[in-house]
């Protein structure tokens, strides 16, 4: 006589595998002047091949620098992702990179895997040009050759790549007799100028940047025409003292 029984051997999961992050460095870019508690996934989330509590439990960071923070969603699959959430104002002119680890913890002991977390915060057209001088005031004599140089205008933009460069566009009321460099800003003037028809020129110069929308700066030069024959002429003493000898003529 014999009997068959059916044995059936229920495996149990142990929690023998880490949290593992499919990559070594994970790199996520935020724009700077990003709303508060604007949420940015964790796109590259840790894997655990354990089940249950042996799984991914939860994610933090190591180092939130005081501007980040971390919330973790649970899909109807039961897989976690963490969400970045911006808790502070970023501002990449004061630092455009926060490095930190994110750990994945699991249920099991050890509990923790981490990896290397860069937050790059992204460059936007939030700062104007800024000129060094705001008001300039030249003076150039008359008849002078054409393509004088006269100034050279700087202005400069704290914003990165073509949001801080700057060019240079001339206005005023005297189209055509000036000059301005766009990309280096030097004045010239380009014709001789004669004080007897106009003493006085009032140039308005602009730095734009190329950032969308673009800013800009104004600058005003006045150049004063010079007549080289009217300048006075200065003595350096008010009094000059002589001695001249006088002649005498003899009769025989």
């Amino acid at each position: 006589v014999s009997s068959h029984w059916m044995l059936k051997i229920l495996i149990e999961d142990v929690n023998d595998n880490r949290p593992k992050f499919p990559t070594d460095e994970i790199t996520m870019s935020v724009p700077e002047n990003t709303p508060i508690n604007a949420r940015y996934a964790v796109e590259q989330s840790a894997v655990d091949p354990d089940l249950g509590p042996h799984g991914v439990q939860t994610y933090w960071l190591v180092n939130d620098f005081g501007m980040f923070t971390l919330d973790v969603e649970e899909n109807e699959g039961g897989e976690l992702t963490p969400f970045l959430i911006v808790t502070e104002a970023l501002d990449r002119e004061t630092q455009a990179e926060y490095i930190t680890d994110i750990i994945a913890e699991d249920g099991g002991t050890p509990p923790l895997l981490g990896t290397f977390l860069k937050v790059q915060v992204l460059d936007e057209n939030d700062n104007a040009p800024v000129f060094q001088q705001s008001l300039v005031e030249i003076s150039v004599e008359e008849n002078n050759p054409p393509n004088t140089f006269l100034t050279q205008l700087q202005a400069s933009d704290q914003d990165s790549e073509s949001r801080g460069e700057v060019l240079y566009l001339l206005g005023g009321d005297a189209p055509g007799i000036f000059v301005v460099d766009r990309v280096t800003g030097i004045l010239t003037v380009a014709t001789s100028l004669d004080r007897e028809e106009k003493e006085t020129y009032r140039l308005i110069v602009r730095a734009v940047d190329q950032g969308t929308p673009r800013r800009e700066a104004i600058a005003t030069v006045v150049v004063t025409v010079q007549d080289p024959q009217q300048q006075k002429i200065t003595f350096s003493s008010l009094c000059y003292w002589n001695c001249v000898q006088t002649c005498r003529k003899s009769y025989f």
